[in-house]
């Protein structure tokens, strides 16, 4: 029996992973997949213990491992008998989306008996991977091309969704270029927003009103959520202003930026960038007014694209 246990903060890198552990098997694999939150326990168990009817090996998929907690120890220990069977030469794929703490019992044992991998894709190399997808498909893609497509995504769900785009739309020339990523990715609201709060920072309202245009233009969002939007960065701006000012250097506090909001490193360069520009002065003023801002649009005294402009000109 070979078992692993794999716990990913991305679903697409999980699917991934379970793809490579296919293809690294030599026999031909039955699949079939489980899922603790949905499925009985006795069910797996003699999924796991019924022979292929061909005579292939089987590759079990067993979903939401978190919910073995919840398991009985009777079941429990059957189930760690089975994967302890040298016999056997079915695999077994633990998956997780949450972070597990193995110190739990229950948990413990499955894992004495598996082999554990961790993907966290915020520390994956996303250009290794864009590079390795492209070329699969026969692609190339110029290094511009990578910077942006990084740039407009936070996950490998959202990466690969946007290189399938990419490779549908350039499918004659086969070569993906930095135009091409602007032209068919959106670009993420968040990257906006706070290159917003960079520009109301920095005093720049030329640049503002170039983004405002853009978001108008586009139509996807309204004022209202803007402001509601200003007003959340504003506030995760002051408790990062806090971690900057305690770091050492710049990585440091990007680190712990990253960490504490669960952003990838890129985006916690967006927010640090910002701390760095700044005083905790000019962010509370600035939550202040678009708490008031809100306030007003909400209750009816002002207009919200009137009230937002205003706000945009002090």
């Amino acid at each position: 029996m070979y078992n692993y246990i794999i716990v990913s903060d991305d679903k697409e890198a999980l699917k991934d992973k379970i793809e490579e552990i296919k293809k690294s098997s030599v026999k031909e694999l039955d699949v079939t997949k489980y899922d603790l939150d949905l499925d009985d326990i006795y069910d797996i168990l003699d999924e796991i213990k019924t022979v292929s009817l061909f005579d292939t090996t089987k590759l079990i998929i067993i979903n939401s491992l978190e919910r073995i907690v919840d398991i009985s120890e009777a079941k429990l220990n059957e189930l760690a008998r089975e994967m302890n069977n040298f016999d056997s030469e079915n695999i077994i794929v633990f998956t997780s989306l949450k972070s597990l703490d193995f110190r739990n019992n229950s948990l413990a044992q499955i894992r004495r008996f598996a082999t554990l991998i961790n993907i966290d894709t915020k520390t994956m190399p996303f250009d290794a991977y864009i590079n390795k997808y492209v070329s699969a498909y026969g692609y190339t893609i110029d290094k511009d091309a990578v910077s942006t497509l990084i740039s407009y995504v936070n996950s490998i769900s959202l990466l690969k969704q946007s290189l399938e785009i990419l490779i549908c739309y350039k499918a004659e020339e086969k070569t993906i270029t930095s135009s091409d990523v602007i032209l068919m990715i959106k670009k993420p609201l968040d990257d906006s927003i706070y290159q917003l709060i960079e520009a109301v920072l920095d005093g720049n309202k030329k640049r503002v009103f170039e983004i405002y245009k853009d978001f108008m233009t586009m139509n996807v969002i309204s004022p209202t959520v803007i402001v509601s939007y200003l007003l959340n960065k504003f506030h995760e701006l002051y408790n990062a202003y806090i971690i900057a000012d305690g770091a050492r250097n710049k990585d440091e506090a990007q680190t712990k930026v990253s960490e504490l909001f669960n952003v990838p490193i890129k985006r916690a360069y967006y927010i640090v960038k910002n701390t760095r520009n700044t005083n905790m002065r000019d962010i509370l003023i600035n939550i202040k007014a678009l708490d008031e801002l809100d306030y007003k649009i909400k209750s009816g005294q002002i207009d919200q694209n009137l009230g937002l402009e205003l706000y945009f000109l002090k």
